[in-house]
């Protein structure tokens, strides 16, 4: 005698596995990164690395650094307050944002309008 098929119950109240929490979100995956996806379905990001390849809609990779996405004219701001002497902290916690973000700003703000590097000031005399 053939043993008995396990009952559509038994698979139903079996949780989901993490493939197939990912597929219930849908098109959602795609806008969401690894770690979003991993915090929304409870695994490790380490865990959906792995999951990616067998994935039918990929999770974006839209991560991008704050002083990219910044306007010129704010940029043009920062780099005018840091030029006019105001502290690189002073400027971050205007914008909200670490000292880092506005240091790259203001550089990259320098190389587009091509001035050099420096406040302009001349050097003291020893």
């Amino acid at each position: 005698m053939k043993a008995p098929k396990p009952s559509q119950t038994q698979t139903k109240n079996q949780p989901l596995t993490a493939i197939q929490k990912i597929e219930k979100l849908g098109k959602k995956v795609a806008t969401m990164t690894q770690a979003e996806l991993a915090r929304a379905i409870g695994v490790s990001r380490e865990r959906i690395r792995q999951l990616v390849p067998r994935m039918k809609i990929k999770p974006g990779k839209r991560i991008v650094a704050w002083h990219r996405t910044v306007s010129k004219a704010q940029r043009l701001a920062m780099l005018k307050m840091h030029e006019n002497g105001t502290p690189l902290i002073t400027i971050a916690k205007k914008y909200g944002v670490s000292e880092y973000h506005v240091r790259e700003a203001i550089r990259l703000t320098r190389i587009e309008l091509n001035i050099p590097r420096g406040r302009g000031r001349p050097r003291k005399k020893k």
